[in-house]
C-alpha cells in the first residue's frame, strides 16, 4: 500500500510541476531513510527539490509586494524562510560567527563553518543569538497574506536548529533591497520564492547534504540538486 501511495505521490508531482515521475533508486532510498515515506511530506519535499533546481528569472510583476513602511515589528518566532533549501555549511566570506581559521599548508585560511558547528557553539555559549543577526523584509503575497521573511536563510536555520529565536533583527525596506545587487537584490530574493510551494515563504527549511542526486550523479551540499538530509522549523 505504501509503495502505491509513493508512486501516486511522484505522479502528482510530475503532473503539477511538469517533471518526469522517475527518480534514482539510491536517491529515493536516501531520502526515505532521512524522512520516512509519508506521501504528503514526500510530495512537499520533492516539489521543493525539483523546483529548487530551476533558475527562475521571473519579473517583479509576477510577485506580491515588498513593503516600504510597516505598522508593526516582526515577531521573532514567526519569521519565515524565503528559499527552498540551504547547504549544510556557510561560505568562506562570512564573519566570525560563521567562519573559522584553518591551517592549510602552513597558511591561515578562513573557511566556512558547518551549520551543525554553529548550533553546537550556540548551545555551548561560544556564540549567542546576537552573533547571528537576521535581516528580514515584509512581503505581502498575491493572496494578500503578509509575511516577515528572512534574507539570510542559513543564519535563521541555525537558530531554529538550536531552538532559539532571533534576538538581533534588521528590517529591510523595499528601497533597501532595491539598492542591493546579485544574490541579495530585490528580484533575486523574490525569485527564490518560485521554488516554494505556492510561491510563498515557509516556516520549514530543508538542509542539503553531499550525496547522489535524482539521476544518480554525486553532488556536494552546495549544489542545488544535492539531496536533503534534514528539515527544521
Amino acid at each position: 500500500m505504501k509503495f502505491i501511495l509513493n508512486v501516486v505521490c511522484l505522479f502528482l508531482l510530475a503532473s503539477c510541476a511538469g517533471i518526469p515521475p522517475t527518480q534514482n533508486a539510491a536517491f529515493l532510498a536516501q531520502q526515505r531513510a532521512a524522512f520516512g515515506d509519508n506521501p504528503a511530506e514526500e510530495f512537499n519535499r520533492m516539489t521543493r527539490y525539483e523546483k529548487g533546481k530551476i533558475a527562475h528569472h521571473d519579473p517583479l510583476s509576477s510577485f506580491g509586494t515588498v513593503s516600504e513602511t510597516f505598522t508593526s515589528a516582526p515577531d521573532p518566532a514567526k519569521i519565515e524562510f524565503g528559499q527552498s533549501s540551504v547547504t549544510d555549511s556557510f561560505g568562506d566570506g562570512g564573519k566570525a560567527a560563521t567562519t573559522h581559521m584553518m591551517d592549510i599548508d602552513g597558511e591561515e585560511v578562513k573557511r566556512g563553518k558547518s551549520l551543525a558547528q554553529d548550533v553546537a557553539d550556540l548551545r555551548s555559549g561560544v556564540l549567542s543569538a546576537n552573533d547571528l543577526p537576521i535581516h528580514v523584509f515584509h512581503y505581502v503575497d498575491l493572496d494578500g497574506d503578509a509575511h516577515w521573511v528572512t534574507q539570510n536563510n542559513r543564519a535563521l536555520t541555525v537558530l531554529r536548529m538550536a531552538k532559539l529565536n532571533p534576538t538581533k533583527i534588521l528590517v529591510l525596506k523595499k528601497s533597501d533591497l532595491e539598492k542591493k545587487q546579485g544574490a541579495n537584490s530585490l528580484l533575486s530574493v523574490l525569485n527564490r520564492l518560485k521554488a516554494m510551494p505556492n510561491c510563498k515563504p515557509s516556516p520549514e527549511m530543508y538542509i542539503r547534504i553531499a550525496g547522489v542526486n535524482d539521476i544518480g550523479q554525486p553532488r556536494n551540499s552546495w549544489d542545488w540538486d544535492a539531496p536533503f538530509g534534514s528539515m527544521v522549523k
